[in-house]
């Protein structure tokens, strides 16, 4: 299926909770995804949008399946769980149902190179994808042995808006910074450098042969690898031949690989690194399968 290529192309993500469900929109593929979030993410609903109306303050857009997805670019969005504050206010319409959530949208981050599709957004030359890449089947964590407290050196307020203050991030004992089995308000994400490599095989969703160059979005695991070329994107086989194209020169950036947003003991939210999980005797590495059983 051919999509068509707006020449100014938007992109929101919008989130909202009681239920928890996320919806990706955009023009520049004509569609929207739903997912949903019940213990675990779903591989999401797409529905075409049909319609779209603007405004000074709005813009509203009617998918096929009924719903509408209204974008209020004059006012600042929550979640209704986190302490993030979204650029825009999003409402979403899909018969007697009615949710009011928190949205951003591409032109929100600094240094955007590519556009992305579904979960992927691109932020100060990185790939920022929500969830954790890992082995199918398995989902990797941690969980605190004691109550502990992460120094503000090694917490982020916001991976978006690096001018935020970073403060103490105190965890309680037994947390578990999992995925499947983290609290509702966590947030799991994902950055990675923009690389490009070789497709080992032919990739005809997006129009490449073997052996052409395509852009890896994200790592997925098990050697599958989200690819874009063409202006579209798949999963597919790893490339080969990777290379970094961005450099993140600078130590005051945070790092490459899995980020948690945690409620801290303290009141506030804090994104924290894996790494530091990883490096202290106070966490313990844990495994669950997709139905919520621990791995031992």
């Amino acid at each position: 299926m051919l999509l068509s290529i707006n020449a100014h192309a938007e992109f929101y993500s919008c989130h909202f909770t009681e239920p928890f469900f996320t919806v990706f929109l955009t023009t520049k593929y004509g569609f929207a995804t739903v997912e949903k979030f019940d213990g675990v993410e779903t591989a999401g609903e797409q529905s075409k949008i049909v319609k779209t109306k603007r405004n000074k303050a709005t813009v509203e857009f009617k998918l096929a399946d009924g719903a509408t997805l209204t974008i209020d670019r004059n006012e600042v969005g929550s979640d209704g769980m986190s302490d993030i504050k979204f650029p825009f206010t999003g409402t979403y319409v899909k018969g007697d149902f009615r949710n009011v959530g928190g949205c951003d949208d591409e032109r929100t981050y600094e240094g955007v190179t590519l556009e992305r599709l579904g979960s992927l957004n691109s932020i100060n030359g990185q790939s920022f994808v929500n969830f954790w890449p890992g082995e199918y089947g398995a989902l990797g964590g941690y969980r605190a042995k004691v109550k502990t407290t992460i120094p503000a050196k090694d917490t982020w307020a916001d991976l978006r808006n690096l001018n935020q203050k970073s403060k103490d991030c105190t965890i309680r004992a037994k947390k578990e910074i999992v995925p499947i089995k983290g609290a509702r308000s966590d947030i799991y994400a994902y950055l990675a450098p923009t690389m490009k490599g070789k497709a080992v095989e032919d990739i005809p969703q997006i129009g490449v042969k073997a052996g052409e160059t395509v852009v890896v979005v994200t790592p997925v695991g098990e050697n599958f690898c989200v690819v874009e070329a063409n202006g579209k994107i798949d999963q597919t086989t790893c490339p080969e031949e990777i290379e970094q194209v961005t450099v993140m020169s600078e130590e005051s950036l945070p790092e490459f690989g899995k980020w948690a947003y945690i409620r801290c003991e303290e009141g506030h939210s804090a994104w924290i690194y894996e790494g530091v999980l990883f490096k202290s005797s106070d966490f313990e590495f844990v495994q669950y399968d997709f139905n919520g059983n621990e791995i031992h």
